[in-house]
């Protein structure tokens, strides 16, 4: 494709497909308001200082953030584990929880890194199955830096 197509469709996405969805502002603007309201609602139901930063919103065809912190994250029985490395300074262990929603998991989250006094890794980006204990899988937070 030549440089110059490259161009025109760099344009386009960036001042033409805002319009399109509606939105007056740039893509810039409407993703930082959408993830500034999810970041709230996060913070909002934390107790004390909020030092996880959620990115495990799903996106719209836009690319835009979309609020995904009431979908059930993963389903059954589930306890988070993060053992102490260099940079968690203690291990941590959630209580046993059923069918958590995305923010039962960025609460938890927050919790561990306040625990584990890592406050370098506060995007949680994801979790990940890595055990079982009986009925209860075990997950780990997926946290970027």
């Amino acid at each position: 494709m030549k440089l110059a197509n490259v161009q025109r469709i760099w344009i386009f996405c960036l001042f033409l497909l805002p319009f399109a969805s509606g939105y007056t502002g740039t893509i810039d603007e409407a993703w930082g308001e959408r993830f500034d309201k999810i970041q709230q609602r996060v913070a909002n139901a934390i107790k004390g200082k909020c030092y996880v930063q959620f990115s495990a919103y799903q996106q719209d065809k836009h690319g835009l953030p979309v609020d995904n912190l009431d979908e059930v994250a993963f389903h059954g029985k589930v306890k988070f584990v993060i053992k102490q490395d260099s940079w968690r300074a203690d291990t941590y262990m959630s209580p046993v929880i059923t069918n958590p929603t995305w923010l039962d998991v960025a609460i938890l989250a927050n919790e561990m890194i306040k625990q584990t006094k890592d406050t370098h890794h506060v995007y949680l980006e994801d979790i990940e199955a890595t055990g079982k204990q009986g009925e209860v899988t075990i997950l780990e937070f997926v946290m970027g830096s």
